[in-house]
């Protein structure tokens, strides 16, 4: 059985990065499926993740340190409101928690085809933006600015591939057509500032 190593924090992670790339930085089926999902690319290299890394940890990638930090702040000032944990690409509890916070006598009706979650509607609002129906609530709230900003923060990087998604990937024959093969492609970790 193989020997499985857990890391606990973000900053282990860090520490341990180069450690990791050269032991696996010349696996090219791993490092492909890891452009596509980091996280899922560790744990298939041997490393458990603590739960509350696994939590962070996706956002910090997709998104980099400046932006999750902005995103735990919109969540923090969320909660602080009165909204409790809700989730700003919930379209239903974000509305609930403006009509609430603004005192409306009777609830804003969002115009959208469905009440699913954005969240399950992740995909389509990279792909396809559009306008957020919140803008139209813009007067009515500071919070609302910054639903908005966490919503933007959301559309500008794709979700990482799903497990099934990452399986495939991790399954597939890398070899092309042409003379560069991806067998031959290395990667290498730079420690950040050297």
């Amino acid at each position: 059985m193989e020997k499985r190593t857990t890391i606990t924090t973000y900053p282990e992670l860090r520490e341990r990065a180069p450690e990791i790339v050269a032991a696996h930085g010349d696996d090219p089926r791993l490092a492909t499926a890891a452009l596509a999902n980091p996280v899922l690319a560790l744990e298939a290299a041997g490393y458990d993740l603590a739960p509350d890394l696994r939590e962070t940890l996706e956002e910090r990638l997709r998104f980099g340190e400046v932006n999750y930090k902005r995103l735990l702040d919109i969540r923090k000032q969320l909660r602080a409101s009165g909204g409790g944990a809700v989730d700003p690409l919930d379209p239903v509890a974000t509305h609930a928690l403006i009509d609430r916070l603004s005192d409306r006598s009777h609830p804003y009706t969002p115009p959208t085809k469905s009440s699913r979650s954005l969240k399950i509607q992740a995909d389509e609002l990279h792909e396809a933006p559009g306008r957020d129906d919140l803008e139209d609530r813009l007067e009515e709230h500071p919070l609302v600015a910054e639903v908005l900003e966490y919503r933007r923060i959301y559309r500008t990087s794709p979700p990482f591939a799903s497990r099934d998604d990452f399986q495939r990937l991790m399954e597939v024959d890398l070899t092309c057509n042409g003379t560069i093969r991806l067998q031959d492609v290395r990667f290498s970790y730079r420690q950040p500032g050297a």
